[in-house]
């Protein structure tokens, strides 16, 4: 019987790893001036901000929160949704900035630099969000 002819075996390719990305460290939660970092980069874009506080657990929080929305799309603000229990550190800062107890749901109104203008606790629809953030415009 004849011999089989050898086949040349392929050359194998080396194996590279992806060159590994830099682990990019966490933001903080707390700016310098100790309101939430989030707050602060939201009024460095816009002069007045809607936040939203609510616990997304919560069964009427979340239309809380989409009603915030929807006042500050309409006011034409800017807008920050602060979950309570997520956002702990976030929430405290703004407790401890506030001098105040903040109970979820509650929509606050910050004007630039960072003055808190109007407080509205519990659920409210979008109007009186746009409302109070037409009036922080003054």
């Amino acid at each position: 019987p004849a011999a089989k002819p050898k086949t040349a075996t392929p050359t194998q390719k080396a194996v590279t790893k992806p060159a590994a990305k830099p682990v990019a460290k966490p933001k903080p939660a707390v700016s310098e001036g100790g309101l939430p970092a989030v707050l602060v980069a939201a009024l460095e874009a816009e002069p007045v901000v809607v936040v939203a506080l609510f616990d997304g657990g919560a069964t009427i929080d979340p239309m809380a929160r989409d009603e915030a929305a929807a006042g500050a799309r309409l006011a034409g603000a800017g807008f920050v949704a602060l979950d309570v229990i997520r956002n702990q550190k976030a929430a405290e800062a703004l407790m401890v900035e506030l001098d105040a107890v903040l109970r979820a749901p509650a929509v606050l109104v910050f004007a630039r630099p960072g003055e808190v203008m109007v407080q509205l606790d519990g659920f409210r629809d979008r109007d009186a969000v746009a409302q109070a953030a037409l009036n922080a415009y003054r």
